[in-house]
């Protein structure tokens, strides 16, 4: 029987991932904490972790001598020392696909909702007003181009959604080779052609040095006028300043949201408030389904890890 520690699950329910680790004859032990120190006090010995949210540095992993896997209750592993890990023989094991057919449903339903003004009608008969000739008056679809900034899998999803849409779909992401490009989807070589095309820019890259802040002034500038963002990715891929600035110009027609660069925001974040602004809590990934996946994904990578056998995803 081996060991696990769930340490936190934030707002899942651990209970599916504690019946698949007990159907294969091991024990969990739910911290339900963040706390590298309760984590050492109560399952220094653990041979597996499941965490959603728990810094699991060098030193950490070097006070644990059983452990063996890690897996993360989410596609995010950057809390991990998975060069530390691969040194040690720890396996780390992320979520990959649970989420990307909700991911990508949501980016469409909130690109779709913006380009039709449906927020701003919607409102106007809750107010008690019956006047559509006061409305934004929406582009029509057909003539509109959408730009994904990264063809990763939810993007890949949200393109083969997009398609019947829109006029053209475009990529750009220098990663992707050209026979494994996604049929249908228009491949530009830089950003800047990326930009240029964009009426609609739906951002899907992952965080790193390179994509911090990737929508700032100089690019927004380099939209057509009144272009709309979607953002399901991280919040940190937007400078908020600039963000505002292209809203309030006109550069910019609307954007929206599902992650913010801090959450949740202050009350009196500027861009929550923005009248052409929509925000949704980081509920991108929710469905009934994705919240048992979850819980039993990560469970069955640690007990694939541990049987011998090669876990759905690994990452170091």
């Amino acid at each position: 029987m081996a060991k696990i520690a769930i340490t936190d699950w934030a707002n899942l329910d651990p209970t599916p991932a504690v019946e698949v680790l007990e159907r294969a004859g091991h024990e969990a032990v739910l911290l339900n904490s963040t706390s590298v120190e309760k984590l050492l006090a109560e399952a220094a010995d653990a041979d597996g972790i499941i965490a959603s949210f728990t810094e699991l540095s060098a030193d950490t992993l070097r006070a644990m001598p059983n452990l063996k896997v890690i897996a993360t209750m989410a596609v995010g592993y950057n809390k991990i020392d998975t060069v530390v890990a691969r040194e040690l023989g720890i396996d780390v094991c992320n979520m990959l696909s649970a989420a990307s057919e909700e991911v990508a449903t949501h980016a469409l339903a909130g690109m779709l909702g913006m380009l039709r003004e449906v927020a701003p009608a919607v409102a106007q008969v809750k107010g008690g007003e019956w006047d559509y000739s006061v409305l934004p008056l929406p582009n029509r679809l057909s003539e509109q181009t959408l730009g994904l900034f990264s063809l990763g899998r939810i993007s890949r999803e949200v393109a083969r959604r997009a398609l019947p849409f829109f006029k053209d779909v475009v990529a750009f992401d220098p990663f992707v080779p050209a026979d494994a490009w996604e049929p249908g989807v228009t491949r530009v070589d830089s950003v800047d052609e990326l930009l240029a095309a964009s009426n609609v820019l739906s951002l899907h890259a992952l965080l790193t040095d390179e994509t911090h802040g990737f929508l700032n002034a100089e690019n927004i500038a380099k939209l057509p006028r009144g272009a709309y963002i979607v953002n399901v990715a991280r919040g940190e891929l937007i400078d908020d300043a600039a963000l505002l600035e292209g809203l309030n110009s006109g550069q910019l027609r609307g954007a929206f949201l599902d992650v913010l660069d801090v959450e949740p925001p202050a009350a009196d974040n500027p861009v929550v408030a923005h009248p052409l602004v929509q925000v949704t809590p980081h509920v991108a990934f929710r469905s009934e389904v994705t919240l048992r996946e979850y819980a039993t994904i990560p469970a069955e990578n640690v007990t694939l890890v541990l049987s011998g056998q090669k876990p759905h995803t690994l990452v170091n």
